[in-house]
């Protein structure tokens, strides 16, 4: 052992069972904040706790100035343990410290001439008090009413480490804050344009953008059937909504066209999937890269028949393989310039019959079993879907 490490455990067995306590309290407090996120509050109101029992202290607020004033934390010990109820502090030792931006102790308030005279004071019955600021933030406030003497320099200085800790927690809690504001201010924009761009190439060839809208619902619940993750859902929920984008580069003459394709129209309609995937190619977005692989794919065949690669069972992406299913579904049902709609029945059973050909085999038996929240789908998206159920 070093000679600092035998300084250091020498000083800490010279120190009281209570100051280890403190520094103990202090520790635990100290590791649950540096690991808490935006729950720390939760993490701290316990650990308070814990606090009020080994600083002697009756009552521990911690005081926070707006935008978080609603956050800010009351914690007493009466007969019954440790409650939450929020209390009366003294407005004196709160304003003196938010003035002069220092630290107050006082052995008995009632007896010193900065606060005997303070209303406060006499109305909370403060004997023991301590008041520490927060960076900027507000203040942490203890006291005890009935015994005067606790709260020392020893105590203080514990008190104003314990306000670093939290004035750290809040500010990494803020910083996530702000993160988590711009991402969604990112993301909402990101959508945006790509629900505008999906409907542009949309209304080209339905009657209502409510295609997109549909397909979208569809694959976002077809991934949480399947036990895909939460952000996955919400991801693919978005990134299906651009599977036809490719229909922009489609002439009208061709994807207006009330009859069958020649086989040259049909060449040039296919070309959508690469045209879709042109246009999507190449982003750093996660949005934008799965609705690239679901240009590309939903049109791909699970038995190596679809275009434009011929992939196979589950080289073809999951969420082409989802989307394949859900368009083509919506595709069915909905009325176009060149055919009717579909009714249920025989759409879910094109969709049987096609498993493990067309579509995948698992995917597409899990769309049927939830047929019943499938027609939900349909209904709140209803503009062009129809809900006949009989051929």
């Amino acid at each position: 052992m070093s000679e600092a490490e035998q300084t250091s455990v020498g000083s800490l067995k010279s120190l009281s069972p209570d100051e280890l306590g403190k520094l103990t309290a202090l520790a635990q407090i100290s590791a649950a904040l540096s690991r808490a996120d935006g729950g720390f509050f939760e993490v701290a109101n316990t650990l308070l706790d814990k606090l009020l029992e080994t600083l002697g202290a009756e009552r521990f607020a911690v005081l926070l100035e707006p935008p978080n004033e609603e956050l800010s934390l009351f914690r007493s010990l009466n007969a019954d343990g440790v409650c939450t109820d929020r209390f009366e502090y003294s407005s004196t030792v709160v304003s003196s410290v938010k003035e002069t931006g220092e630290p107050l102790v006082t052995l008995d308030a009632m007896g010193d001439q900065r606060l005997s005279t303070a209303v406060s004071i006499q109305l909370t019955g403060a004997r023991s008090v301590m008041c520490v600021p927060l960076q900027g933030t507000g203040l942490l406030y203890v006291d005890n009413r009935l015994s005067a003497g606790i709260f020392r320099e020893a105590e203080l200085s514990l008190l104003t480490i314990l306000a670093d800790l939290f004035s750290a927690a809040l500010e990494r809690v803020r910083n996530v804050d702000r993160l988590e504001a711009a991402y969604a201010a990112l993301r909402a924009s990101q959508e945006e344009t790509v629900t505008r761009l999906a409907a542009a190439a949309d209304w080209r060839d339905t009657d209502t953008a409510q295609h997109i809208n549909r397909v979208g619902e569809y694959c976002a619940h077809l991934a949480a059937w399947a036990g895909c993750s939460d952000e996955y859902v919400e991801e693919i929920r978005m990134a299906s909504k651009m599977h036809d984008v490719g229909k922009l580069g489609v002439p009208d003459a061709i994807l207006l066209k009330p009859g069958r394709f020649t086989d040259e129209e049909f060449q040039t309609m296919k070309r959508h999937t690469t045209m879709g995937g042109k246009i999507l190619e190449g982003s750093n977005s996660p949005l934008l890269q799965m609705a690239h692989r679901i240009a590309l794919s939903h049109h791909e065949h699970y038995d190596g028949s679809g275009y434009p690669l011929g992939q196979k069972g589950e080289d073809i992406p999951l969420e082409g393989r989802i989307t394949s299913i859900c368009d083509a579904f919506d595709a069915m049902c909905s009325k176009r310039v060149y055919k009717e709609a579909y009714p249920l029945d025989k759409v879910f059973g094109i969709i049987k019959d096609e498993l493990g050909k067309q579509f995948d085999p698992k995917l597409g038996q899990l769309f049927i079993d939830n047929r019943a929240e499938v027609e939900k789908i349909m209904g709140h998206f209803s503009n062009t879907a129809h809900l006949t159920s009989t051929n």
